[in-house]
């Protein structure tokens, strides 16, 4: 058994994220941070609501530190540099929110902490975007979680709450690629299995492990195009 806790659930991988959850025997306790409430949840969830995202990292630590169970945090948060506003503002939310919840999170006790991210991010990219999530992954990484969860994926294909201009476009293309020979341009993928393999791959837990020693695992956007194969076969 154990306690997750999720920000970014209302987002398109986030509300995957939290479904599988929600539905899965592993989780007793499911607690979700973010600045609107998730409709039509199980008693098991806890809806915790804080339009200042600076006030995430002590709510994540009083409630991660209350919990006796293992504690799995999973991150379905962020944005666009469009969204944001400015570059600035994206480096902020995207890297700033994620990082300080990260680190409450490993204060908390928090032993696995699940991150998505993106395919090619790369702290030494030119593309804002791609760096900006590199040098999330390398930092969460040398918080030195029991487990740390990456997930990169690809171009994500969903209906999302507040739709995005640019990717609503790109989302035509890939849903013309998606399953088929030609997935490997942009190896686009389902928000909805991202979720539910983030979710999968948490509740595994690893084999051939050196005790004590921290655990990274990375899925690229190629194994989780594979991956999302096998959950329809």
């Amino acid at each position: 058994m154990a306690t997750a806790l999720i920000i970014g659930a209302t987002g398109l991988v986030g509300k995957s994220i939290l479904a599988n959850a929600e539905k899965s025997s592993f989780f007793n306790q499911i607690y979700t941070i973010g600045r609107r409430e998730n409709p039509n949840v199980s008693e098991k969830v806890k809806c915790l609501i804080e339009k200042d995202t600076d006030n995430w990292p002590t709510l994540i630590t009083n409630e991660a530190s209350e919990a006796s169970e293992s504690k799995i945090f999973f991150s379905g948060f962020g944005s666009t540099r469009a969204s944001a506003g400015s570059a600035e503002n994206f480096v902020k939310i995207d890297y700033g929110v994620n990082y300080e919840c990260a680190k409450a999170a490993k204060d908390a006790g928090v032993e696995t902490f699940v991150l998505i991210s993106s395919g090619s991010a790369n702290e030494n990219s030119l593309l804002l975007y791609l760096q900006t999530k590199g040098r999330l992954e390398k930092d969460i990484i040398d918080l030195k979680f029991q487990r740390t969860i990456i997930l990169q994926p690809g171009a994500l294909i969903g209906e999302r709450d507040t739709p995005r201009f640019f990717e609503g476009i790109m989302q035509k293309v890939m849903k013309c690629v998606i399953d088929t020979p030609l997935s490997f341009l942009g190896y686009p993928i389902r928000g909805e299995d991202v979720g539910r393999i983030a979710v999968e791959v948490a509740e595994k837990q690893p084999s051939n492990v050196a005790a004590n020693e921290p655990i990274v695992e990375i899925i690229t956007a190629k194994e989780l195009t594979e991956m999302a194969k096998k959950l329809h076969e």
